[in-house]
Parts: C-alpha cells; structure tokens; sequence
C-alpha cells in the first residue's frame, strides 16, 4: 500500500491482548454529508469488526477534532451493541473540542473515556 492510499484510510486496526484499539484518521467526522465518503466506511468497518468478534474496543481519537451529532449516535449504538453481546467500549486521547460536546451533551455519562491508549487498556471494567 502506497503512502497516499494508507493516508487515505479513516481507521487504523491493531490488537493488543484482546483487545482491539482502533485509531481514527480523519480530523472530522460528519457522518450526515451525502458526499463525505469516510462516514460509510468508518460505520461498515466498525459494524465488521463486531460481526468478527471484535467486542473489547478501543477507540483512539487523538486525530477527530469536531464530530457530528450522527456520529455520537452511532457511538451510542455502538456501545449498546457491545454490552449485548458482553463486549466493552472504550474512548481515548479526546480532543477537547470532542471532550466538550460530550459533555454538553450528557455523553460523558455513557462512555469510558480515558486520556490515552495505555491507560484505556490497563482500566478494570466499571
């Protein structure tokens, strides 16, 4: 894979003892722009994962400084889907910008949120 197709990739996958971290590559996730075509791959690989088994998740998203309100519902969905099937959701390294809309919104409440990937992986399940 060549630079500019690995740049142009919206996730980056890695495991680390079972768990999977996933790291976000877009600054802006909007989600409800018909022509933003990142959104539908970053739901489908998201939503793959999950149907491979992939239920103890990291996300890294050190790299999104603004997201949509269509984004924080699939966050939403996301993290009830992985309490069904007994996984775990994790988010890490917000941007403050992210932090905050969480925040306003009451989100803070619904997610593990912790300041990096070593101290996300190295948490006890609430």
């Amino acid at each position: 894979m060549s630079p500019t197709e690995n740049d142009r990739q919206p996730l980056r996958i890695e495991q680390s003892n079972g768990t999977t971290i996933v790291h976000f590559q877009s600054t802006a996730i909007y989600w409800s722009f018909p022509e933003y075509d990142d959104a539908d791959v970053l739901k489908e690989k998201l939503k793959y994962l999950i149907g491979q088994g992939h239920i103890d998740l990291v996300l890294e998203l050190s790299t999104v400084e603004f997201v949509s309100s269509m984004f924080l519902g699939i966050l939403m969905l996301l993290e009830r889907r992985l309490k069904q099937l007994g996984g775990r959701l994790r988010l890490c390294s917000l941007q403050p910008d992210v932090e905050q809309i969480l925040h306003v919104c009451g989100l803070h409440r619904y997610f593990e949120i912790y300041p990096d990937p070593p101290t996300a992986l190295a948490s006890r399940r609430p």
